[in-house]
């Protein structure tokens, strides 16, 4: 440290600040020396990456800074998906559950990833339902997804979730029954047809019910069909 106030671009001594620090466990003092050695660095990816390592070596001891170093370098198109994790992680670790899930809508935005988009998707329904308790938002972001990815179990899971939260029965029973049509696997067809027949009796609709149970019977594999027959 006293060489880099002399000197603050020798990188011998940046890089035994940053040896010692490390064995140390200091993460304020790794932190200078990750963003000390960021500095003299001329390839952009690579200052990119020592300041968003910097940040994450900070976060223990001033987690404010290290969330404002992180957040700046979601602009950097060289380091922006990685910093994108920082933020998110850092979000939750603070139990921030809005901006996480505001990070997460961002990043399901810009995602080209089908799968990717799912997984953003779903990460910040998890957090409108289980922590915000905002099912409607939940609703919301799940039907920013593209279409084909309605028959994804965890899609279908969240909405189903989403909709008991909102205590409308009414659409939960019309929900269930057009993703029972949508399904294309035997067994989740016939579990949707099973619920939308349970709230059919609910609300004494005796028809409408039997039309749906007969409809999971239909819908289920052999040997299931066998214990269907069996407890009705």
């Amino acid at each position: 440290e006293a060489i880099l106030a002399l000197e603050p671009g020798r990188l011998s001594a940046i890089l035994g600040l940053g040896s010692v620090a490390t064995r140390a466990g200091d993460a304020r003092a790794l932190a200078k020396a990750l963003a000390a050695q960021a500095e003299v660095t001329i390839d952009l990816p690579t200052r990119a990456a020592l300041r968003l390592q910097s940040a994450e070596a900070l976060a223990p001891v001033d987690h404010e800074r290290a969330l404002a170093l992180a957040e700046e370098l979601r602009s950097d198109s060289n380091i922006r998906e990685r910093a994108d994790q920082v933020v998110t992680r850092l979000h939750i670790i603070a139990e921030r559950w809005e901006p996480a899930a505001r990070v997460l809508a961002d990043r399901a935005a810009r995602s080209g990833d089908r799968q990717q988009k799912i997984g953003f998707v779903l990460a910040e329904a998890t957090i409108l339902l289980g922590r915000l308790r905002a099912p409607a938002r939940a609703l919301d972001a799940l039907a920013r997804l593209p279409k084909d990815a309605v028959d994804d179990p965890g899609v279908r899971a969240a909405t189903i979730e989403a909709l008991e939260q909102l205590g409308d029965d009414n659409r939960l029973r019309e929900e269930l029954l057009a993703m029972a049509e949508r399904a294309t696997v035997p067994h989740a067809r016939a579990r949707l047809y099973l619920r939308a027949a349970e709230l059919e009796e609910l609300r004494r609709a005796d028809d409408a019910a039997v039309r749906a149970y007969e409809a999971a019977h239909a819908a289920m594999p052999v040997a299931f069909a066998a214990f269907f027959t069996a407890v009705v």
